[in-house]
């Protein structure tokens, strides 16, 4: 796949995520993306600066970005409930003793 084609597949899915509310996919992509972009950029920045230029992705990236402020109080309460969920599984496997967890300890 050409890397136009693939870019704007990519920027495509981070526009997808935001409208059906897949904020945790949404925040995953955002490393995947800047990934890719550097990776072509090694090979050759002059093609992705032009796609980065170009009136396809200014575009679909005035779209994420207006989603994205309309939606940003919701993706960063939704990421801190997961960060929080993780924190609260790592205590549980932390503190758990020959298959007594800790929090059946409390009660």
């Amino acid at each position: 796949m050409s890397f136009w084609k693939e870019a704007i597949k990519l920027e495509n899915l981070f526009l997808e995520y935001l409208e059906k509310d897949m904020f945790e996919e949404f925040n995953k992509h955002i490393k995947e993306r800047e990934e890719f972009y550097n990776r072509h950029a090694s090979e050759d920045s002059s093609e992705v600066a032009k796609f980065l230029n170009s009136n396809e992705y200014k575009e679909i990236n005035k779209k994420v970005n207006d989603l994205y402020e309309l939606k940003k109080d919701a993706i960063k309460k939704e990421i801190k409930e997961l960060a929080l969920s993780h924190k609260a599984a790592q205590e549980y496997r932390n503190n758990s003793f020959n298959g007594i967890s800790y929090f059946s300890k409390k009660v």
